[in-house]
């Protein structure tokens, strides 16, 4: 099982890394960023939305509270047992045919140290959604998975995950441009950590596809589409 930080999740190092470090005794000073967007996916023709909160810190957290103007409050979690890095995803019991709340989401954090510090971010309700996937099938050939699916104009990347039928993340592939409309995997392909593909075993290929927010590239995300389809490793 893979355990890395995706896409969505690093793009916060950009903003922390410049607020890192004092320069008064070299001091570390304990902050962190939060972000806020909206997941959409499309099972059996309805549309779904969800909420994500993600926040990263400097040194380890101890816990983390987002609030909203509605009075919406959420605890996140470690993500995979990382210390300095929590997430919250709304599953599949609580996504909704309706946005999620919209407006500020404010993140307060609580450091191990002791140490505390909040921040805010404005989730808006801009949406991208998931396109149709043409084609998931592997090559006996060439011995590798190929993927196709239409464009998706507003996309600004897109990630590649593999799961195995335990739900074990197997395969997280590098930032692929929005643009992009196909991509293969092969067991040589970078990325698979140190999990070596099985024959006859079934992964479930899921396409995730992102934007910003407005005026945000390279820093937050507003949105993340999704679909998936399934293959058979070796078949």
């Amino acid at each position: 099982m893979i355990k890395v930080k995706t896409l969505e999740f690093t793009v916060l190092l950009i903003i922390l890394l410049s607020g890192f470090f004092s320069c008064i005794d070299d001091e570390i000073i304990a902050t962190s960023d939060g972000d806020a967007f909206i997941t959409v996916s499309v099972e059996q023709n309805d549309t779904l939305y969800g909420l994500a909160l993600h926040c990263l810190g400097n040194k380890d957290l101890g816990s983390v509270t987002v609030t909203n103007d509605k009075e919406s409050s959420y605890n996140l979690a470690s993500y995979n047992g990382s210390n300095d890095e929590y997430f919250y995803e709304a599953g599949e019991d609580f996504l909704s045919k309706t946005l999620p709340n919209t407006g500020e989401y404010i993140f307060s954090f609580t450091f191990e140290g002791g140490e505390t510090d909040s921040t805010t971010d404005i989730l808006t309700k801009d949406c991208i959604y998931p396109t149709n996937i043409t084609t998931c099938e592997y090559d006996s050939t060439d011995e590798k998975i190929n993927l196709e699916w239409d464009i998706n104009e507003d996309a600004d990347f897109i990630v590649i995950y593999l799961t195995d039928e335990d739900g074990n993340t197997t395969f997280i592939s590098n930032s692929i441009a929005g643009s992009a409309t196909s991509y293969s995997i092969s067991s040589d392909t970078e990325y698979w950590g140190d999990y070596i593909p099985v024959n006859g075993t079934k992964y479930t290929v899921t396409i995730y596809m992102y934007s910003y927010e407005t005026d945000q590239e390279a820093l937050n995300i507003q949105c993340r589409a999704e679909n998936y389809s399934t293959v058979i490793w070796g078949e």
